[in-house]
């Protein structure tokens, strides 16, 4: 089967949900052809947002017009891997092979116009999918004497008659759903051996990391010495202070923050009382080995987010303290401001409440209602995390 459409490579979301439900009747012209193209991409145009798009359509390098010729095999192989589709989507599904990568379409979606792309699977041959942000990692390929990357690529943008309603159509929803199931059939050809897994789990990633907290607990080191190994100082408050095991106090867990399917190590403290759970260390993998990536104290400690990255809690004064929203890419040690707010005397007495966005400090006065309205909002989003006590390890 060979057919023209917009090629949709783009990563992953976390939510699908439609761009719009209304038609093109009534609008003009231009904005029924903008249309017909967006429709392709899942999208519905505006009359009044016709100009722009046209324009933006035009310089999008994502969207890429070329023939592709479509398969309906259960198998599916590229040079290095394997993909067995599961025989309940026989019929249902249309897959393009292109080099290293295998997309699957749902048929329905794809033959009445609107895209279908529900996922795909890449072999990683640079190793650098991951840094766009656009692709999750599922595994490790050993070919050839190299390591590559497995990644799982989702849809950006609605893949689906979005002008009959918002809801996924039970294919689609059950391809776009089941995705990292139906990748566990990848195999490697020839040589090779695909682990489905490898590189993404916590607990294989930072056994030392956690063994080190272990071993800083029972050998006493003191404050300073819990800092020269990049630890929090308020573990070694822990062992002087509190009633109890240390051990059983000081927890961690493994979440993947970053959403590129590797998890971050979270050591914090275990607190029954607490609704969200105090973060003070926070690891990733960088170079392929664990890294530090910020370490808090009681007056600059930090929290995990419902949506993923972190928020950071700091106090300066009783004139001065506030909230730092950051995100945290892969392969980096540095955290990246998207939002923060403050109360700062200091700056303003008559008008301390500010927010600033992105990581410039370009502070702008709010009200006192706006702020406290945008705190308590963030309330919701502070996660209380599954810790493992460093006495379980």
């Amino acid at each position: 089967m060979k057919k023209k459409i917009v090629i949709v490579m783009t990563g992953i979301m976390l939510t699908l949900t439609a761009c719009g439900s209304q038609g093109i009747s009534g609008e003009s012209a231009e904005s029924e052809v903008l249309n017909e193209e967006a429709a392709v991409l899942g999208a519905s145009v505006s009359s009044e947002e016709t100009q722009d798009d046209a324009e933006d359509l035009e310089d999008y390098d994502e969207y890429v017009e070329e023939d592709i010729e479509y398969v309906e095999d259960t198998v599916l192989s590229t040079d290095l891997i394997t993909l067995t589709m599961p025989d309940e989507y026989k019929g249902k599904y249309l897959a393009y092979v292109n080099g290293e990568d295998i997309s699957i379409y749902d048929k329905e979606s794809s033959e009445s116009g609107y895209g279908g792309y529900a996922f795909s699977v890449h072999v990683d041959l640079n190793n650098d999918m991951l840094q766009s942000g656009m692709y999750k990692k599922i595994g490790e390929l050993e070919a050839e004497g190299t390591t590559y990357n497995v990644c799982l690529g989702y849809p950006s943008d609605v893949q689906w008659d979005y002008t009959v309603g918002t809801e996924m159509p039970e294919n689609y929803a059950s391809l776009y759903n089941n995705a990292e199931t139906i990748l566990e059939n990848v195999t490697a050809n020839n040589d090779g051996v695909f682990t489905y897994g490898a590189g993404t789990k916590g607990e294989d990633l930072y056994e030392d990391v956690v063994t080190k907290y272990v071993e800083a607990v029972n050998k006493g080191y003191d404050e300073g010495k819990f800092k020269e190994e990049g630890m929090s100082p308020e573990f070694y408050a822990v062992t002087q202070l509190e009633e109890g095991n240390p051990l059983d106090i000081i927890g961690f867990t493994y979440l993947d923050i970053t959403h590129d399917g590797i998890d971050e190590l979270l050591v914090g403290i275990i607190d029954e009382l607490e609704v969200a759970s105090t973060v003070y260390d926070v690891y990733s993998i960088v170079d392929g080995a664990p890294a530090l990536i910020t370490s808090g104290t009681l007056d600059n400690k930090y929290y995990a987010l419902t949506y993923g990255g972190l928020a950071n809690i700091y106090t300066v004064s009783e004139k001065q303290y506030g909230i730092n929203v950051y995100s945290l890419d892969y392969g980096s040690t540095k955290l990246y401001r998207q939002i923060a707010y403050k109360y700062d005397e200091n700056e303003n007495e008559e008008n301390p409440w500010f927010v600033c966005y992105g990581s410039d400090d370009a502070w702008e006065a709010i009200t006192q209602d706006d702020y406290n309205e945008r705190i308590e909002s963030m309330d919701s989003e502070y996660m209380r995390l599954d810790f493992t006590a460093l006495a379980d390890f």
